[in-house]
């Protein structure tokens, strides 16, 4: 069956910049589940509008 491959995770890491790819592959825990957060709205649909608070851990020191 033929099929193509992609590495959508190359696509992603050049439209937000290597910088912040590799910060949230290398730097933000995996505990934090952000890939599951930045992609839950492509699957599910709108976001609740409580992302603030999940954001905002981020800027603090020991966020997630």
């Amino acid at each position: 069956m033929p099929c193509d491959v992609r590495y959508l995770n190359l696509e992603f890491a050049q439209l937000i910049g290597l910088a912040d790819y590799d910060w949230l592959s290398s730097d933000v825990p995996y505990t934090a589940f952000a890939g599951e957060w930045l992609f839950a709205e492509a699957l599910y649909g709108s976001r609740p509008s409580d992302d603030a608070s999940y954001i905002e851990a981020f800027s603090e020191p020991n966020g997630a």
